[in-house]
């Protein structure tokens, strides 16, 4: 059961980088404490896959994020996310969720003015609303400033969270420039070598690669 992350319909995500540890911090309303969070036990360079859990119960797995994907706790794909690229710029953003369709995400607002230029994009805020076939989705904020924080509002109850959630990590990770996690990455013994866990985990985006390649979101994550 996910009711803890699908019944949220307006909430904030603000992500904490470390040396050991990346977490992405989703609060009910932007209030308050935590509620969920998806977390990896890594520098946010050095993998991929991070496991979504309620904050109460660390223990209780909703499921992994990761590779533009997202995945239930028995590892079955439940969608995933890419973009268009038009002359080296993100045009826009599509979210496969097979329940209801394809997701279709576009800058609105003076977000379009900057899209692509370097300096400006990083800092201003962003705002991408995704419309399904039949309906709103969702309307996806960054916030102006040179930290990433997202708002996230609801708009289709069916929407899945979870594949909400993956989209943010897939934005943050290609465009959530973000002064605290270059100091952390900066900061980091760049000699450091992999242990297992890193090497593992590169294995399954690796594999997570091929599977998309070979069932456009349908089937089995194999991670």
């Amino acid at each position: 059961m996910t009711d803890v992350l699908q019944s949220l319909r307006e909430f904030t995500v603000r992500v904490d980088y470390g040396r050991k540890h990346t977490a992405f911090d989703v609060r009910d309303g932007g209030r308050g404490k935590p509620v969920v969070r998806m977390a990896m036990d890594f520098p946010y360079h050095m993998a991929d896959l991070l496991r979504v859990f309620p904050v109460a119960e660390p223990d209780r797995l909703l499921g992994t994020v990761g590779c533009g994907a997202a995945a239930a706790p028995d590892k079955q794909l439940l969608g995933r996310c890419r973009e268009k690229i038009v002359w080296e710029i993100a045009d826009s953003w599509h979210i496969e969720q097979p329940e209801i369709g394809q997701l279709v995400g576009s800058r609105k607002g003076l977000s379009r003015l900057a899209n692509g230029y370097t300096g400006l994009s990083e800092v201003s805020a962003v705002r991408i609303e995704f419309v399904g076939p039949t309906s709103p989705a969702f309307t996806f904020v960054r916030r102006a400033g040179i930290t990433s924080e997202y708002k996230i509002s609801i708009h289709d109850d069916r929407v899945n969270r979870l594949l909400v959630l993956a989209w943010t990590e897939h934005f943050n990770r290609g465009y959530g420039d973000d002064a605290r996690q270059y100091l952390i990455d900066f900061t980091t013994n760049p000699f450091q070598k992999p242990g297992p866990e890193i090497q593992a985990a590169r294995e399954r985006r690796k594999a997570a690669i091929q599977a998309a390649k070979q069932n456009r979101g349908h089937g089995t994550d194999p991670r």
